[in-house]
């Protein structure tokens, strides 16, 4: 974990207070992921409607993937991974997890400890699966690419923290609705 603590995250968390204040929300994702999901298209076409992103979003972006770049190559090398096998990974836990199967823990007590504060909190993953992708639909894929792997390292965590009794059920089960709206985003 010591590599990851090296790895500069200012400008990433720059700019997900930036357009935070640039694009708000009337609410964040919350657990109704249904009344989410509904409200989701009229968020997005009043982004749209909104006009230009701030005129220094560009320089923002691009100090922002540069910093992620280097914490997801830092990340995959500090878990010995590829991007695939651990969104693979990921995959497997979640189906697990709405199957009902437990074969999720084993996988979470193996790779989430390692995923532990890597991403903050859902402000980044908000920031790259929606707000970035309305602010600049030209890249919304790239965008939202990135948001599933921030969506899955904050999932890992979520979980793992859950498990060593960091956070109660509700506040985990709240994290992890919001991550699947936001995943839903990114699909």
């Amino acid at each position: 974990m010591d590599r990851l603590e090296r790895v500069t995250i200012e400008p990433i968390n720059f700019l997900a207070e930036r357009l935070a204040q640039a694009y708000p929300a009337p609410q964040a994702a919350s657990a109704d992921l249904g009344a989410f999901r509904r409200r989701t298209p009229r968020i997005l076409s009043r982004i749209a409607a909104s006009g230009a992103p701030p005129p220094d979003m560009d320089a923002l972006v691009r100090k922002a993937g540069a910093a992620w770049r280097e914490l997801e190559r830092t990340f995959l090398a500090v878990l010995d991974l590829g991007l695939e096998d651990f969104l693979r990974l990921f995959d497997q836990v979640r189906a697990s997890r709405e199957a009902g199967t437990g074969t999720w823990n084993g996988l979470v007590e193996s790779y989430g400890y390692l995923c532990d504060g890597a991403v903050p909190g859902i402000e980044w993953v908000d920031a790259y699966a929606w707000r970035l992708p309305a602010a600049d639909p030209d890249r919304s894929d790239d965008f939202r690419e990135t948001a599933r792997l921030m969506a899955a390292i904050l999932y890992f965590d979520t979980l793992h923290r859950n498990a060593s009794g960091a956070i109660d059920d509700d506040e985990a089960e709240e994290i992890l609705a919001q991550l699947e709206a936001l995943l839903d985003l990114c699909s």
